[in-house]
Order: C-alpha cells, then structure tokens, then sequence
C-alpha cells in the first residue's frame, strides 16, 4: 500500500512539474493571439485629400508609435507634407501632429506618438498637403507600440523556456525512472 501511495504521489509530482513548465508557453501563446500590438496597418497613397481610417480599439497600455513605412527604400529627395490626428467616435481630437520633411534615404518615418485610452474606438485622419508622384506616393501606415517594447515582450519567450527546463525536465526524469524502476520489478 505504502509503495503505491508513493508511486502514485511520485507520478503526480512529475505531472505536475511538467505542467508547471508547459504552462507558460500556452499563456504566452494565448495572450499573443488575443492581444494585437498593431492594430492599423492600412496602404495609404499620398496624394492630396484626406485619408480616414476605419475604427480600432488600442488593447495595450502604452505608448503607440504611428509611422509611414515603404517596402522599398523611396527616392531620398521624396517630399511628404501632411497633418494627421487620432479621434473617437465623437470626433474628439486625442492626439495630432504634423509631417513636412524629405525622407533622405529613410523607408520609416515616426509621424508621432500618442498615449490611447484602452478599449476606447478611434481612428486616424490624415490630410495629405503635398502629393508625392510615382512609385513613392504608396505607403502602409502604422500604429502600433514601438518595437522597443516588442522586444522586451519577445524577451518572455527565452524565460518561459528556462522555466520549462527548470520544472519540465526533472519531472520527465521522474517518470523515465519510475517508468525503468516498474520493469524491474518482479511482476506479482
């Protein structure tokens, strides 16, 4: 009887420590997929006029970064003039800016940065003062927290997997030792 219990609170042990080291990659997994750190992402041609985003609710705290960015590096010399300004549902102005400068050589430019509300729907409004021509007159916008946050996330990863080796693999030692110790014995 004793030699059961043991067994059993020994097999119990090891599934626990196992679990104790899967569990936080399945959190790390379920927060990435439910929180979005980007949620705008839009082709945007700049060309005189306005251009209005649809409605996205900022689920991070933070400060979110809104950028220009080409795919392609543009012709340094490319020319972008434009306002833009971040709004509710009531049109509320939370935050504005301002762009007049050539990109010399860049493919991202920083529009600006903004402390959102979370949960609280907005969108961006843009107004294009000066057009650019050509292949350079397409960009995506973006807002979304800075990538140096996104590292300091990523560095959750390289802890979750020293945590899993720390509980994870004594616990599949536990059970290849009870495992090679039930062979030996003698069977009843």
């Amino acid at each position: 009887m004793i030699r059961w219990l043991s067994m059993r609170t020994a097999v119990g042990v090891a599934w626990f420590l196992i679990a104790l080291g899967v569990v936080p990659f399945v959190c790390l997994l379920l927060w990435a997929s439910t929180h979005s750190s980007q949620p705008i992402s839009e082709r945007i041609r700049l060309e005189p006029g306005q251009f209005v985003s649809p409605y996205f609710k900022p689920e991070l705290d933070g400060t979110y970064q809104i950028t220009l960015y080409w795919p392609k590096f543009p012709n340094p010399a490319t020319e972008v003039n434009l306002d833009w300004r971040i709004v509710d549902t009531h049109n509320q102005v939370i935050a504005r800016g301002t762009y007049d400068s050539q990109l010399d050589g860049a493919n991202i430019i920083q529009l600006g940065e903004y402390h959102p509300k979370r949960g609280v729907r907005q969108r961006i409004i843009v107004n294009v003062n000066q057009g650019v021509t050509g292949p350079d007159g397409e960009a995506k916008l973006e807002i979304g927290i800075p990538e140096v946050g996104l590292d300091r996330a990523e560095g959750a990863y390289p802890l979750a997997a020293g945590w899993a080796v720390i509980t994870t693999v004594p616990g599949m030692i536990i059970l290849v030792l009870i495992w090679f110790w039930r062979r030996a014995l003698p069977k009843e």
